[in-house]
């Protein structure tokens, strides 16, 4: 806008990654995505040819006939030439952010080296991954032979209209940073994907995959809220509490036990969790920690013999870890 009244530019999503692009005058044109969103042709609101571009896999933009109008993965080029407008950072198409990742450690994965570097654009591979940040809804779909697939709805933009337009194991999340992989063996996680099925990263950890992968497992998603407390006492000691909830399974877990914190001793927010074996992996002896950059930026999860959890974190900035026992029942 320019000014309270006066539009510059306005989009409209249309059926088929189409775009109705408006300025001033009126409706201006249309552009035409591809597979991941990037815009590779417009045309006139009469339906005559204007412009098409390429993109390499980091947005690089090449071969290129008539006017373009640049649009990698989704995201505008209008504040700067060059530079791909996303929601919190600006990009420049050189596989690397101008600023670093808004979650700070929170995107950190201990276990995968690539996630350290909070300039890299989609860990470094553009070709599976993209970096939409908004509010998904995620839902498995089953195919002829068996095999599921999880797909986002980004129309579904809350926990309610997930769960009403696909069913109660629908899963609406939200965290600074989640990433989710779908068809082929992406190579970060743990364990090698068939095609067809998704690896989840929440805040740059594994939780777990939607098919079948070469342990036999088969992940399938459940969202649990949880609450973690530890009460420093002696030199960070002292005694634990946790509280874990799953809407879908109206389950209640809770136990206690103890821990350590530096700087840090409450974590609650939305985890992911095996739906297969929920109370196996929130109830009996787990091992639990979090960690917060700043009380709206960080990572929490548990593991134990069973199974583990990760997840979003809100808490004291620091660090807290805790052995606890817990046991689980269905109301």
């Amino acid at each position: 806008m320019n000014g309270q009244s006066t539009i510059v530019k306005g989009f409209a999503a249309l059926p088929g990654q189409a775009t109705a692009v408006y300025t001033s005058s009126g409706l201006d044109h249309y552009r035409h995505s591809d597979w991941l969103g990037s815009a590779r042709l417009t045309s006139s609101p009469s339906r005559a040819y204007i412009s098409s571009v390429a993109y390499a896999p980091f947005g690089e933009n090449y071969a290129q006939s008539g006017t373009a109008d640049f649009s990698f993965t989704g995201q505008n080029s209008d504040t700067a030439s060059g530079d791909y407008d996303f929601l919190y950072r600006e990009y420049s198409n050189q596989g690397r952010w101008a600023s670093p990742d808004p979650a700070g450690l929170a995107a950190v994965n201990p276990s995968f080296p690539q996630s350290w570097n909070r300039y890299a654009y989609v860990q470094n591979n553009p070709l599976a991954l993209t970096d939409p940040l908004g509010l998904v809804c995620y839902h498995i779909v089953t195919d002829d032979h068996g095999n599921s697939t999880t797909v986002p709805d980004w129309n579904k933009d809350d926990d309610a209209a997930c769960k009403a337009a696909y069913g109660s194991n629908a899963i609406w999340i939200d965290p600074v940073d989640t990433t989710v992989v779908v068809n082929g063996d992406d190579n970060n996680g743990p364990n090698g994907l068939a095609p067809g099925c998704a690896d989840y990263f929440v805040n740059g950890f594994y939780a777990g995959s939607t098919c079948g992968n070469s342990s036999g497992g088969n992940f399938k998603p459940a969202v649990a809220y949880t609450f973690s407390l530890v009460v420093p006492l002696y030199f960070g000691f002292g005694p634990a509490v946790t509280i874990s909830y799953v809407p879908s399974q109206n389950l209640f877990c809770g136990g206690g036990g103890g821990g350590v914190s530096l700087g840090h001793s409450v974590s609650m927010g939305p985890v992911l969790v095996d739906a297969n074996h929920t109370k196996d992996i929130l109830g009996g002896a787990s091992v639990s920690g979090g960690y917060n950059s700043t009380p709206y930026q960080g990572a929490q999860g548990s593991m134990n013999t069973s199974g583990s959890t990760g997840g979003y974190s809100f808490g004291i900035p620091g660090f807290s870890g805790s052995v606890t026992y817990s046991g689980c029942h269905n109301f």
